[in-house]
């Protein structure tokens, strides 16, 4: 996942076997069971949330559209981009920007 598989739009456990060469009922357990996410939704999220939450506190990427961020790192849609975000941070993206930058000064 470093590598930034997690940004490919709708991926799915079954192709992120496949790309790692690993059966998928392998991967499921190991994310499941060793790394202690619910599902594979919750894992790929928490890959783009912790990237998306870099990337809203580059000063640089202030005027980046949020929905220039969410298909960057694999959605869809602002919908489910903030759903995630928000179940994460506990703020939506935008709430959280204005935070770091009102930190800023």
């Amino acid at each position: 996942m470093e590598n930034g598989h997690f940004k490919q739009p709708a991926l799915t456990i079954t192709q992120l076997a496949q790309q790692l060469n690993t059966p998928e009922h392998q991967l499921r357990k190991l994310i499941n069971q060793h790394l202690n996410f619910s599902n594979f939704s919750s894992f790929l999220n928490s890959y783009r949330i912790k990237e998306a939450c870099v990337r809203l506190q580059n000063i640089s990427q202030a005027k980046t559209h949020i929905l220039t961020i969410a298909i960057e790192l694999g959605y869809g849609s602002t919908g489910p981009f903030n759903r995630a975000f928000k179940m994460v941070t506990g703020q939506t993206p935008t709430q959280y920007r204005q935070a770091y930058l009102d930190q800023q000064g």
